[in-house]
């Protein structure tokens, strides 16, 4: 069982656990009181809002790292994932338990990747292997924010469902022109 996984028996002073204290001050920092702090569904809640208020990000990695629910642990970290850095996302991963860390782990690399593409960085390295390797997920984040014409083009043949084909498609078409690769 990973260290931090320990924490959860720790105790507070008013006797609850220390996720209790951390969702309160979690629930205070971005006014959302919760009722039972016991509930995963309001824990979620409270993750979701604390996820959209920079200030509070720390206190929400601290209060993920002892929650007791690991599916929960993990949305919550998939859902970090876009909105911290790039360089605390390993951070981030390595808190799950390693029964639900894979797809945080897959989805990292896969921010590294569309990041990689959206700034142009080794886009000759991509060929249609590679664009069948890609998630669904990648591919449909790729098609729509990617301005390589040579990586639409791909895409826009390449890519695994229909629609993805035709979001590529069109965003290739939008580039007109000056487009690289064609169609």
């Amino acid at each position: 069982m990973p260290p931090w996984r320990g924490l959860r028996p720790t105790v507070g002073a008013d006797g609850d656990p220390v996720l209790g204290d951390l969702v309160r001050e979690l629930g205070a920092l971005v006014a959302l009181e919760i009722p039972d702090w016991r509930d995963e569904h309001a824990r979620w809640g409270l993750y979701s809002r604390a996820g959209e208020h920079p200030e509070a990000v720390d206190l929400l990695r601290r209060a993920v790292a002892v929650d007791p629910d690991p599916s929960l642990a993990s949305a919550v970290v998939v859902m970090m994932l876009e909105r911290i850095d790039s360089s605390q996302r390993a951070q981030w991963v390595g808190m799950l338990d390693p029964s639900v860390r894979r797809f945080s782990e897959v989805r990292s690399r896969e921010l590294g990747l569309l990041e990689s593409v959206r700034s142009g960085d080794d886009l000759d390295s991509i060929d249609s292997n590679t664009v069948d390797g890609w998630s669904d997920w990648l591919q449909r984040r790729v098609a729509e924010s990617a301005r390589d014409g040579r990586v639409l083009s791909l895409l826009s043949r390449h890519a695994r469902t229909k629609r993805i084909r035709r979001i590529a498609g069109e965003a290739l078409d939008g580039l007109g022109d000056g487009n690289v690769g064609g169609r």
